[in-house]
């Protein structure tokens, strides 16, 4: 079963590019995935139609297991009407897919094709589907909002009877002093849930895991089997930067206790730069980047300082590369963290991924346009073949050649990288004559 709803909406911060959120909940079979996409007008080109102008724009969420099978797709075409003038106004549009799936880890691919320039704009990304029908006490994931939602019956972006419009990129504090927090709580003991006496609170900590501010939140509707609680949370007060969001739950009349977290970003008003602030995770995932994304001089020069230079350098490094530092958030640090961790995911074997070829080139390149993997085939070693569209087509051949899942990289056509005419020989299995 699949919803999908669409919105124009004309506030909030927003970036060039897609961003994407997931949340999860309890469905009548299975689990119920809710996949919330925002991208900015800017990123689109506007055409003139008989109806006025248009900007044309195909979504698609793609489920694949964790070796890369696909296993469903959803795809859709919008013709948005145009709002005049939005360039640099903060307009972007809003949609959401709802999928139904049993438990699992899964791999998500959301794409954003402009019909118009045909550029693409594609978010790959981990997602576990927890079994919300297991028995215990259980909490949902956090639907945040930075407007105030409304009880309805019909229309978009409704949960539990709720209108909540998410903010996929997560940044709330400037436009939206209060963060409103949509949750559902699994199996409580109906007596705590008739009488409302057991406890959620919430809590933001920073990056270090101090506490920031806490809040216990009251009222709430529903049973024991699921109980609905939308909280408003005040961000007043609270620097910018990025936290992470604490819920927890509590049944007095069981004493069992359980808590989820998600991040957040506390963002300033805009008009000027905000200094970026990175936490001890970014700033040592920051020197492992390092290796693939500066020059060798840079790369000597940032080996030369001591732990405070090179903390400076890491800021300046992702400072200057932020498209817009007027805007909340820094696409290009989180884009190249999504990486990082994605090959340390994935392609991990006897080394962290990162510093595997194929982490390496992730990295660099970024997800390919398509991949060809070819394994358990008796006649050759298991290799796979990336490409990506940079100079017309570049390709990169990685093969396993000792058997135990080391892609190593044997061949690529992009200028700089290795080059083997006669990579195929390495896929032939070498027999023991015996």
């Amino acid at each position: 079963m699949r919803r999908v709803v669409v919105a124009l909406l004309w506030a909030g911060a927003a970036s060039a590019g897609l961003w994407v959120d997931t949340a999860t909940f309890q469905a009548a079979e299975g689990t119920v995935v809710e996949v919330s996409l925002k991208l900015s007008t800017d990123s689109l080109c506007v055409l003139q139609t008989a109806e006025g102008d248009r900007a044309a724009v195909s979504f698609s969420v793609t489920v694949q297991d964790t070796s890369g099978t696909p296993l469903l797709s959803d795809r859709w075409e919008r013709q948005l009407a145009a709002p005049p003038d939005s360039s640099g106004h903060d307009v972007y549009f809003l949609d959401s897919s709802t999928l139904e799936m049993p438990p699992g880890e899964y791999v998500f691919v959301i794409t954003a094709r402009d019909r118009g320039s045909d550029r693409q704009y594609t978010i790959t990304r981990p997602v576990r589907v927890p079994a919300y029908a297991a028995p215990g006490l259980m909490l949902s994931d956090m639907l945040l909002s930075g407007t105030r939602p409304q009880e309805d019956d019909e229309g978009q972006f409704l949960r539990g009877g709720v209108r909540i419009v998410p903010v996929p990129d997560r940044a709330f504090g400037a436009a939206s002093p209060i963060l409103y927090v949509y949750q559902e709580i699994y199996n409580l003991t109906p007596q705590s849930a008739l009488t409302d006496s057991f406890s959620l609170t919430y809590r933001v900590t920073d990056r270090a895991g101090r506490e920031v501010r806490s809040f216990r939140t009251g009222g709430c509707r529903g049973d024991g089997a699921r109980v609905v609680r939308v909280s408003g949370l005040s961000l007043a007060g609270i620097p910018p930067g990025r936290y992470d969001l604490e819920a927890r739950v509590e049944d007095p009349s069981t004493g069992l206790r359980t808590a989820i977290s998600r991040d957040l970003h506390v963002v300033a008003p805009k008009g000027g730069a905000q200094p970026l602030v990175l936490s001890e995770e970014e700033l040592q995932k920051s020197r492992d980047l390092l290796a693939y994304l500066v020059s060798s001089k840079e790369r000597a020069l940032f080996e030369s300082l001591d732990d405070a230079g090179k903390s400076n350098f890491i800021t300046r490094f992702w400072t200057v590369r932020d498209p817009d530092p007027t805007i909340p958030g820094n696409p290009y640090l989180e884009e190249m963290i999504r990486r990082y961790d994605h090959a340390n995911q994935y392609f991990t074997a006897h080394d962290p991924g990162w510093r595997t070829d194929r982490g390496r080139v992730y990295i660099v390149y970024g997800p390919p346009k398509d991949l060809d993997r070819n394994v358990s085939n008796p006649a050759t070693r298991d290799h796979e073949i990336w490409n990506y569209a940079i100079e017309g087509q570049g390709t990169f051949i990685f093969v396993d050649e000792r058997g135990y899942g080391d892609f190593r990289l044997v061949h690529s056509t992009v200028r700089g990288e290795l080059s083997n005419p006669e990579w195929e020989v390495l896929l032939n299995l070498i027999r023991d004559e015996r």
